[in-house]
């Protein structure tokens, strides 16, 4: 006896695919390739950029729009402040440059160099922060070769390290002078 061949199914037609997925396929490519540019053009044109322009000449110029989208962050220049320095007293800074340590770990031929801005209040900080100067590097360096390459990788290593310098070089020097350390040279080798 001779086997019955397995029922097939009916299968529509590549007519009937072509007629019904075409159409809705082409409106969404529409919308993403043409409508979206088109509408984000037009919100920077007639309302972000008016906004901008309104803020920069109030407040002076070109920086005012940088400084405004930084909201409120303190500058990292020399001769700049940030709104909430100026309104405390000026701010005095010292530069530290080229501390250089070796990572701890099995691999100690990496190492790590760093340059940066300390930034404090009073007339007398750059004073300070000059007669402490051994303190200051001592305590950098003991923050720095306590680090591993694993530690590098860490988001937000950078903040995590300005903080153990500023508290290191606080209890070196016995007091809170430094406010703000500001990298200028970060570099892991």
């Amino acid at each position: 006896m001779a086997k019955e061949p397995d029922a097939v199914e009916d299968l529509p037609s590549p007519k009937a695919i072509g007629a019904g997925g075409g159409k809705s396929g082409i409106l969404p490519a529409i919308i993403t390739v043409i409508l979206i540019p088109l509408v984000m053009t037009l919100m920077w044109e007639f309302y972000m950029m008016p906004s901008l322009e309104k803020l920069a000449s109030a407040n002076g110029g070109e920086v005012a729009i940088a400084e405004s989208a930084k909201a409120g962050a303190h500058t990292e220049e020399k001769g700049g402040h940030g709104e909430s320095a100026e309104a405390e007293g000026p701010a005095s800074t010292y530069e530290v440059k080229d501390v250089v340590a070796n990572l701890s770990g099995a691999m100690r031929s990496r190492y790590i160099k760093v340059s940066f801005l300390l930034e404090g209040k009073g007339t007398t900080f750059g004073e300070l922060m000059k007669e402490n100067e051994a303190k200051i590097r001592d305590a950098t360096l003991a923050v720095l070769s306590d680090l591993t390459i694993q530690d590098m990788e860490e988001p937000g290593i950078k903040n995590i390290v300005r903080n153990s310098i500023i508290n290191a070089i606080g209890q070196a020097i016995r007091s809170n002078a430094v406010e703000n350390l500001y990298f200028s040279e970060f570099v892991v080798q």
